[in-house]
């Protein structure tokens, strides 16, 4: 069963180089970030990408926000740090998930 959601994603630490790769993969993954909401700008840690996008999602919210994760890594083919923020647009409250360096490593090692 899908439910209706609104998603940020926020990708930061990563090299110039890797941006348009990682755009594309955000793009890719789910539909609903359509190119037009994807920000680039220079965080605290370097080079981050935020992009926003609403629509439906099937996998548990949990296992959507740690696929987008894994997407970003191969994307950027190392770590960065990847929070994936949503909002259940049919009833409250909202989820937050941060994956750091010990994610990356513990999640990659299993894919």
């Amino acid at each position: 069963m899908s439910a209706y959601y609104r998603c940020a994603v926020t990708v930061e630490g990563i090299q110039e180089e890797k941006i348009l790769p990682i755009a594309n993969a955000i793009k890719a993954f789910w539909g609903c970030f359509d190119g037009s909401d994807i920000d680039l700008s220079h965080g605290k840690s370097g080079n981050m990408i935020q992009a926003t996008g609403e629509g439906n999602i099937s996998d548990p919210i949990a296992i959507f926000s740690q696929n987008l994760a894994i997407a970003v890594w191969k994307a950027n083919q190392d770590k960065c740090e990847v929070t994936v923020d949503t909002v259940y647009m049919e009833e409250l409250p909202t989820d937050s998930f941060h994956f750091d360096e010990s994610a990356y490593i513990k999640i990659m090692a299993k894919v």
